[in-house]
């Protein structure tokens, strides 16, 4: 889904009146922004004032400010943009995940990159690995890898997004894997995004909050 129009306070006016300044620094620019949820293909195109003296992410400010504040969009501290279908959604904004330690249980927030997979950060004192904290895990908590960074745990997520469907149990889409021929490719496509060694991965984190 598209919505292409230009936000209420760009009128031809204004416009018209900042051009004929020759001292202005403002000057209209066309910006886009995606929803980042996987697999949703909207987005919205606005035409927004910017200043010359703006780096790039400052202009896309602009528009990702604009549509929060009027548009329903939201767009989160890690720099993910969300489509009011997506905007505060329970995948995004609520998952967590429980891990089990020494020192008892340990809850982490967790988010859902690609339905079925969750990517969650191990807290530093409880890293089997301390370089490679960030775990891509099955929905029902069997960990698939530890990576160095959330970007890492993402990509392999994507990377592996069409070898099953995920949010089915673990079993079905391990044969899934299995059967489709798909075993090292899906190993390779894991390492290809910085996976620590399969010897160092743990065997299962418990179950994801909110499960049914």
């Amino acid at each position: 889904m598209t919505n292409d129009r230009a936000p209420v306070p760009l009128t031809a006016e204004s416009v018209s009146e900042i051009l004929r300044d020759p001292d202005s620094p403002l000057f209209p620019t066309r910006i886009t922004v995606f929803c980042d949820r996987y697999g949703c293909e909207t987005k919205d195109t606005g035409e927004y004032m910017v200043s010359t003296d703006m780096a790039g992410d400052q202009r896309l400010a602009v528009a990702r400010q604009h549509l929060a504040d009027n548009a329903g969009w939201q767009h989160t501290e890690e720099g993910d943009d969300f489509c009011p279908v997506h905007a505060g959604s329970p995948a995004q904004a609520q998952l967590t995940v429980e891990l089990s330690s020494a020192a008892g249980t340990l809850t982490v927030g967790a988010t859902e990159p690609v339905p079925g997979l969750r990517v969650f950060e191990i807290p530093a004192d409880h890293a089997p690995l301390p370089d490679h904290r960030w775990v891509l895990a099955h929905h029902e908590g069997r960990a698939l890898g530890l990576f160095a960074t959330a970007g890492d745990a993402n990509g392999a997520a994507s990377a592996v997004a069409s070898m099953a469907d995920w949010t089915r149990n673990a079993m079905t889409t391990a044969n899934a894997i299995s059967l489709g021929g798909n075993v090292e490719r899906f190993a390779l496509a894991l390492m290809a995004h910085g996976c620590a060694p399969a010897a160092y991965q743990p065997a299962a984190v418990s179950r994801p909050d909110g499960e049914v």
